[in-house]
Formats: C-alpha cells, sequence, structure tokens
C-alpha cells in the first residue's frame, strides 16, 4: 500500500525497471520478500542469481521462493568490503551483468554521504558493460504527501529507516564516482537511480562523451 499511495510510486513501476535492467547473471541485493527476482525472472529465461543480504532468514525465504532458479546465496553487509569480496569468491570470481538493491538503501544506517561506501562497494561487482540499479524514498527536496510524511518520520524515528537526509543529488554524485553512464529518475518521493558502464567509454544515449543523464518524472 506504502508504494503507491505514500511513496508515490507504484510497484509496477519498479518491476519495470527492473526487468529492464536486470542481466543474465544477476545480483539481487537487500533482497526482501524476493517479489522483483522472482517476477523477473519469469520473464527472463536461464538467469543465473545470487542474493546478498544481512539477514538470514530473509535470505533462506527468497532462496526457497525461487529455488526453481537454484540461487547462490551470501550474508554479509554491503558496507563491509570484505563482505562484499565473499560474494565475487562464492561466484569464483566472475563479476555480474547487474546488480540491484530495491527499496533497500533507505533502510542502511547513516547518511547518503555514508551511503556512497555502499555504492562504491557494490560498484567492484559488476562487469566492465554492467549496470547498478536500485530504487529509494528520499527525505530531502520531494514533496512528500501527509500520509508519506508521517510514514518517513515514523520509520526513521523507529530505526526502520535511515533516509530524512537522503536526496537526488547525494545519490547522484555516488554513481557518477563509479560508473560512466548515470541517470536518476525520481518518482513521486522515490528516486530509482541507475550506473551504468560502456566497456570502460562513456556513452550516453549511444553517443560518446556525453557523462550523465538527469530526468524527473513527478507522478
Amino acid at each position: 500500500m506504502s508504494y503507491g499511495l505514500a511513496w508515490k510510486c507504484p510497484k509496477d513501476v519498479q518491476l519495470e525497471m527492473y526487468e529492464s535492467h536486470a542481466g543474465p547473471r544477476h545480483l539481487d541485493v537487500g533482497c526482501g520478500s524476493g517479489y522483483y527476482i522472482d517476477l523477473a525472472a519469469f520473464r527472463h529465461d536461464n538467469m543465473d542469481i545470487t542474493l546478498f543480504d544481512l539477514n538470514q532468514d530473509s535470505l533462506n525465504y527468497i532462496s526457497r521462493r525461487i529455488r526453481r532458479l537454484e540461487p547462490v546465496a551470501v550474508k554479509g553487509d554491503m558496507y563491509e568490503a570484505g563482505d562484499v569480496a565473499e560474494v565475487l569468491a562464492a561466484r569464483n570470481g566472475v563479476k555480474f551483468d547487474s546488480v540491484s538493491a530495491m527499496f533497500f538503501l533507505h533502510c542502511l544506517p547513516g547518511n547518503v554521504g555514508d551511503k556512497a561506501a555502499a555504492i562504491a562497494n557494490l560498484s567492484t561487482l559488476v562487469t566492465p558493460d554492467g549496470v547498478l540499479f536500485w530504487t529509494t524514498v528520499l527525505g530531502r527536496w520531494v514533496k512528500h504527501n501527509p500520509f508519506g510524511r508521517y510514514l518517513l518520520w515514523h520509520y526513521n524515528l523507529t530505526g526502520i529507516l535511515s533516509s530524512l537526509e537522503d536526496d537526488e543529488a547525494g545519490l547522484r554524485a555516488a554513481l557518477e564516482a563509479s560508473f560512466e553512464e548515470v541517470e536518476v529518475e525520481v518518482v513521486g518521493t522515490v528516486a530509482m537511480p541507475r550506473g551504468e558502464r560502456w566497456g570502460g567509454a562513456t556513452r550516453c544515449c549511444g553517443r560518446p562523451g556525453v557523462p550523465v543523464l538527469l530526468s524527473f518524472n513527478p507522478r
């Protein structure tokens, strides 16, 4: 309910992003219920899935939910470079075509500058022509409705979220440090950032030399 009513970003909008960017060799970070990877896998043949989460119960649940895909599950903290390295070790050092963290970064402790370290860690798992994408509720420079404002403050006060200072500019800057092409779409009060590599060459919309894309969609 909160996706559409509070944050004004329906699940189907986020699922469309997931399906558009998930590659054949995919890492799902902060997996939640496994909603996105479960549905996306029905539309993509032969996905090779790795799960990365600090919560072992979540990993166990999702591994059962998508057992048809035979996922590899790794427990760890995306703030810890050593834990992130364990993901590669579990997959014989082979990096990922795509890495996602759907509706998760707003749960990470710290401000958007702190979260830049986690984004940098995840960027090391992406192939030279791969993509990192996620969705997250913003705290600043977006217009929350009364329901969304209540949930934002309540979740932050109770420690469920840590996002009051998160904004689009900070997320975009964090991505620009690691990726050649950066796009940050804002739908309602949810940021949908994407960082993409093009074999080490800067490329944007098929044109070399234009490093940043920025779009805004106030649905």
